[in-house]
């Protein structure tokens, strides 16, 4: 289990690692002194955010009530950079659908939503209150994307300005798969 650990795993991760993977019956409080003793914690970045109004912490209690959408960018190297557009359910957290190109248009957010779609609805049967919600970025402001997602049959909601907890699951996916994946390819790490 130790080669699989990174610096990026907390206490809680860890401890599911030992549980799950290696079947060892051990308490998290004690994972959690372990590593601190030997000065293993993950470090924290110490940089204050300015922070817009939001609504909240939004809980769903059940996968296809709510996803979010938003686009990142991705360093590859001589390539340049690349946009990743993803499509996260809030409820089960999985990436329904996503969309990795040069460009960050409405056409790649269109075609993530519709991967999204097509994953998670292959009879396209879909329940009728199922929102996405998205940021106030240029593509999905677009009238093409607007459009699409009214055709999908999915009731669009957007976050407030400057205000990324207001879509913090997609969020946090695109922070754990960079710290987890793409920070560690870059630098030549060894991922098995």
């Amino acid at each position: 289990m130790v080669e699989s650990v990174r610096n990026t795993h907390g206490y809680r991760r860890i401890h599911a690692l030992l549980v799950h993977k290696d079947g060892l019956q051990i308490n998290r409080k004690r994972v959690q002194r372990i590593i601190q003793r030997l000065g293993l914690q993950v470090k924290r970045k110490e940089k204050p955010a300015r922070r817009g109004h939001h609504e909240g912490k939004v809980e769903v209690l059940a996968s296809d009530l709510r996803w979010g959408m938003d686009t990142t960018k991705i360093w590859c190297g001589q390539d340049g950079w690349a946009c990743l557009t993803a499509v996260v359910d809030y409820g089960d957290r999985e990436c329904v659908g996503y969309r990795f190109a040069l460009r960050g248009r409405a056409q790649e957010a269109m075609e993530a939503l519709d991967a999204a779609c097509t994953y998670r609805f292959p009879d396209r049967i879909k329940p009728e209150d199922l929102e996405l919600r998205t940021d106030n970025g240029s593509a999905f402001g677009a009238a093409s994307f607007v459009a699409e997602v009214a055709r999908q049959g999915l009731r669009l909601t957007k976050t407030f300005y400057r205000s990324p907890e207001g879509n913090a699951i997609v969020e946090r996916f695109f922070r754990t798969l960079k710290e987890e994946e793409i920070y560690y390819l870059e630098h030549g790490y060894n991922l098995h």
